[in-house]
């Protein structure tokens, strides 16, 4: 004898054994379903009731912790507070000793200003100051700094370079009321064994003394090159353009114009080009040769389904044919007579059905029983049924077609 087979699973229902039940055991028979059920309703309670007491799973929602909790805080700020989950808790936060020097000092290790803070300089009152950061030797001497310089309340100037002094001079960037100032050779690296200093480029001024300063304003620079040419590019032409196949030349808004005219014809199973999308309508008439079919269009209309009843709709643009087939319920079961019936097909046919075929679903005696289509429409049709013989049924097997 063989046990039943049980499931963590909770069954949502018990079956209700009826008087037209066959009786049949085994496992899966019907009349081992009841237990089946209930026997799987009490693993899962018993899994479950595992789970709790081993504490995978918690029962409810506790709203207080019977042993109190503390949480702690360390580093730069400490602080502690109980918690038992009943009211919020509160710590109060105690900086550590001097964790920044806020009146001058030595800071070791990175400053972090999260999220997005920034730095303020207060200038003061003072005659001449100069405020940033410096890259400097512990004894104070400055190699770079970067920062900014003004007098009292006015600023004189940005500034970005090299030297004890960045703010007034050496190499650097000087952003002034007046101009944004470059001190020291302007390169521009051609490759890496070369470059050229820019006052050295042809038909750029290099010093302007009648103006009484040391800086060019972009202005009054001369004999700069205005057009590709100048510059000694090259352009594509037409023929460049049409082909499509230089990586070098630019291209003008003429030559893009000229390839885009070289591709824009009409596409053909000799010529490249475009070609429009065909309509659902085109498709459907399969008649122009001048379109392109996409596969949504090919499968417009189309739809299917698979089983013992079912129907495939073929798509529009092939008429929009349909089969449909399937399968009676059994009748006159153990009875001997005749029955007609109306069935239903799956789906109505959009235009009408062209014919129904039924055939007996067959016995162990042929001549048994018999099935006839009487008469159909869009829906379904009507069927007659007959048996011979009153220890068998009868039912039908059926196709029909339509659009």
């Amino acid at each position: 004898m063989a046990a039943l087979p049980e499931k963590d699973e909770w069954s949502p229902e018990i079956y209700q054994i009826e008087t037209s039940d066959p009786v049949l055991g085994g496992s899966d028979g019907i009349d081992n379903l009841q237990a089946k059920q209930l026997s799987n309703r009490t693993r899962w309670l018993r899994d479950q009731l595992q789970k709790i007491a081993a504490g995978v799973i918690s029962v409810g929602k506790a709203t207080q912790l019977t042993t109190a909790r503390t949480l702690r805080i360390k580093g730069a700020a400490t602080g502690s507070a109980t918690f038992d989950g009943s009211a919020d808790a509160e710590i109060n936060l105690a900086l550590a000793v001097d964790p920044l020097p806020i009146t001058g000092g030595t800071l070791r290790g990175n400053l972090y200003l999260d999220p997005g803070w920034s730095v303020a300089v207060t200038p003061g009152n003072s005659e001449s100051w100069a405020a940033g950061v410096h890259v400097a030797d512990p004894d104070g001497t400055v190699f770079a700094s970067l920062g900014f310089w003004g007098n009292h309340k006015t600023m004189r100037s940005a500034y970005l370079g090299l030297g004890p002094t960045a703010w007034a001079t050496g190499n650097g960037v000087r952003v002034t009321p007046e101009a944004v100032r470059v001190t020291g050779p302007m390169i521009a690296t051609l490759d890496a064994a070369s470059s050229v200093p820019f006052s050295t480029l042809s038909g750029l001024p290099r010093t302007l003394p009648e103006y009484g300063v040391n800086f060019v304003p972009f202005a009054l620079l001369r004999d700069l090159p205005a057009t590709l040419s100048e510059h000694g590019i090259s352009a594509a032409t037409q023929a460049d353009a049409e082909t499509g196949t230089d990586n070098v030349k630019p291209m003008t808004a003429l030559r893009v114009s000229q390839a885009i005219n070289k591709l824009v014809r009409q596409a053909s199973e000799s010529v490249s080009g475009l070609m429009k999308l065909a309509n659902q309508d085109q498709t459907n008439a399969g008649a122009d040769d001048s379109v392109a079919i996409t596969p949504k269009k090919l499968r417009f209309g189309f739809q299917a389904l698979f089983g013992r009843n079912g129907f495939i709709v073929f798509p529009r643009w092939l008429g929009g044919l349909t089969l449909q087939w399937g399968v009676t319920p059994t009748y006159l079961i153990n009875t001997i007579g005749t029955l007609t019936t109306r069935i239903t097909f799956p789906i109505q046919f959009p235009t009408g059905a062209f014919n129904v075929f039924v055939v007996h679903e067959g016995t162990t005696s042929a001549l048994s029983s018999a099935a006839l289509a009487n008469g159909f429409d869009e829906s379904g049709f009507v069927v007659s049924l007959e048996n011979t013989r009153n220890d068998q049924s009868v039912a039908g097997r059926w196709i029909a077609i339509g659009s």
